[in-house]
């Protein structure tokens, strides 16, 4: 299984909001998180398999606490998307 800031939660799609998922963001994770703030309707889940990376991310999300939209996982993509999301609730 895979962990992160918000490893529990799973992306159900029941808030009428689309989710959009970034594989891989890397580091800095700037591209992720200007997407944040430009769609803030959208919610975004960004999976990363490098734990650097989450973390250097989750420091980026702490300073910009307005962002609620964004959550994390560190793991594998195919557990992500196993665990996380059912049929159909990834809009992009």
């Amino acid at each position: 299984a895979g962990e992160g800031v918000d490893a529990r939660a799973r992306e159900r799609g029941s808030s009428g909001r689309g989710v959009v998922v970034d594989v891989g963001y890397g580091t800095p994770a700037s591209s992720l998180l200007q997407m944040a703030q430009l769609r803030p309707n959208l919610r975004f889940v960004g999976i990363e398999v490098h734990r650097p990376h989450v973390a250097s991310c989750a420091v980026l999300l702490e300073r910009y606490r307005r962002l609620r939209n964004v959550r994390l996982y560190h793991g594998d993509l195919f557990v992500a998307l196993n665990e996380m999301f059912p049929d159909q609730s990834i809009s992009e």
